[in-house]
């Protein structure tokens, strides 16, 4: 009789621990659910170009959630100051962040981009919502000077063509090197290889 007390005992005693192993195992429903809750700049921020060019580097933005980690799902907008952006909306991806090419305008000096989320209302704005990236739009490179290199002051037969080629050098306003300027050539006298060259 002992013996099957015993065996019921256990049973029970069994019975109670998977009871209390599965509801254990149950989700917490009264954990609060993970919503966006701030924005940040990732990268991008500061960059320097040609005005209506397009930026080097991408905008990346991130987007956390209360715990201060990656959400996956939120929905970003775009409005650049001056240009244009590659999407004026996207939705962050599994690693929280979305990213964007911004060409600039025609605005030389500082112009902006504003990145916005929401929570999932649409009215609440994030925190550190709208934020804002910077960057500096630079006046375009133009051929402002021509130099002589080599090839003055040389004596030759007439008729023949001379030792060392003349060579100029074209350059921008910051007295760098310009690629693609046209160069004309004209001789008072003789010809010359080609009237033009880049």
């Amino acid at each position: 009789m002992q013996k099957k007390i015993s065996i019921i005992t256990a049973f029970i005693l069994f019975l109670t621990s998977i009871g209390i192993f599965v509801s254990s195992c149950k989700p917490d429903e009264t954990a609060p659910s993970l919503e966006a809750k701030s924005i940040e700049i990732v990268s991008g921020e500061a960059q320097t170009a040609q005005i209506e060019t397009a930026l080097t580097n991408t905008i990346v933005i991130i987007v956390k959630d209360q715990n201060g980690i990656a959400f996956k799902g939120a929905k970003v907008t775009f409005a650049a100051s001056d240009g244009s952006v590659s999407s004026a909306t996207a939705t962050t991806d599994a690693d929280g962040k979305v990213s964007i090419n911004w060409t600039l305008g025609s605005t030389i000096g500082t112009q902006t981009l504003t990145a916005t989320a929401f929570k999932a209302n649409g009215t609440t704005a994030l925190s550190g919502s709208p934020i804002s990236v910077t960057a500096t739009g630079v006046e375009p490179l133009v051929a402002t000077s021509i130099e002589l290199v080599s090839g003055d002051s040389q004596s030759a037969l007439a008729s023949t063509v001379l030792s060392n080629p003349v060579i100029v050098i074209v350059k921008d306003q910051n007295d760098d090197a310009f690629e693609g300027a046209v160069v004309n050539f004209a001789v008072s006298e003789g010809s010359v290889s080609s009237t033009t060259a880049t």
